[in-house]
């Protein structure tokens, strides 16, 4: 008889403890969460149970464009946010002249305001070409221009966005369209890429060589490309020199050269010493009007 209730009561505890496991077990981890990650949290589809709202595997948020741009390495970089002010490594700064004034409009996501340009004296002047900071600005194996404009005034107007003179690069609208003008190997050609018209809305555009390859983007896509080689760059003596003062750098005219005056409004310029990849590119513009 002892025999017998001790084979029944082993019976009986072994049922209790397979019933506790069942019951205080964990929880199936995906049961009420469709991500696979526990239920109340925002999965990325890692199976860690956090959230990347880039989607680029970092967590962090989507930069703003001056980080982008900051980020990127320019040698000098104006926002134009109400001051002429260069906020890259080399505080190049700049002087607002002429018919320019201040103005709250600004491109997409960008804040802060723009520089407007009245076509005819308006203008913001970096420097003379054979100064310090001209020379920071005239990379010489490779280089970047980049800006946002917003046309006004005549439909096909010409007029300069920006340019290094004599010599040196410049980006500028030509009848309307969006152009680039490079000067390579010691002076001997001019490299010249052609873009679409722009309309009076805000646009990005921005003009690479890798000393290789010169590239025309418009609104984050290349429309235009052609052979390029090593920039070249000269201030000369303003004696012979027909219509400045021996070259320089400015926004809005030709350099030095009271001519080619731009109407309408200039935003966010930067120039690098390399060539943005057509991506990099492309998410500049998308950062900057906030697609």
């Amino acid at each position: 008889m002892r025999r017998l209730l001790a084979i029944i009561l082993a019976a009986v505890l072994t049922a209790m403890l397979t019933a506790g496991c069942t019951a205080t077990g964990p929880a199936d981890p995906g049961a009420d969460s469709p991500a696979g990650g526990p239920a109340g949290r925002t999965d990325d589809g890692t199976g860690d149970g956090t959230s990347d709202p880039t989607g680029d595997g970092t967590g962090d948020p989507t930069p703003s464009y001056r980080d982008l741009v900051t980020d990127a390495g320019p040698l000098g970089y104006w926002p134009l946010d109400g001051e002429a002010k260069d906020v890259g490594p080399g505080r190049l700064g700049g002087r607002v002249r002429g018919g320019a004034r201040w103005v709250a409009a600004a491109p997409g996501a960008s804040r802060g305001g723009a520089l407007a340009l009245d076509g005819r004296t308006g203008h913001l002047y970096v420097a003379d070409a054979d100064s310090a900071a001209a020379e920071v600005l005239a990379p010489a194996q490779a280089l970047t221009v980049e800006l946002w404009v917003r046309p006004d005034g005549p439909v096909a107007q010409t007029g300069t966005l920006a340019r290094w003179r004599w010599f040196g690069w410049g980006v500028s609208l030509t009848s309307g369209r969006a152009t680039a003008a490079l000067w390579v190997d010691a002076g001997e050609r001019q490299v010249l890429l052609e873009g679409p018209r722009l309309d009076r809305s805000w646009h990005h555009v921005a003009v690479t060589s890798d000393g290789r390859v010169a590239r025309l983007f418009v609104d984050g896509v290349q429309v235009a490309r052609r052979r390029s080689g090593e920039l070249f760059y000269r201030a000369i003596d303003p004696a012979s020199d027909c219509c400045g003062r021996g070259g320089g750098v400015a926004f809005g005219r030709d350099g030095d050269a009271a001519a080619a005056h731009l109407e309408g409004l200039l935003d966010e310029v930067a120039v690098y010493d390399r060539a943005l990849a057509a991506a990099e590119v492309a998410r500049h513009h998308r950062a900057g009007s906030g697609d």
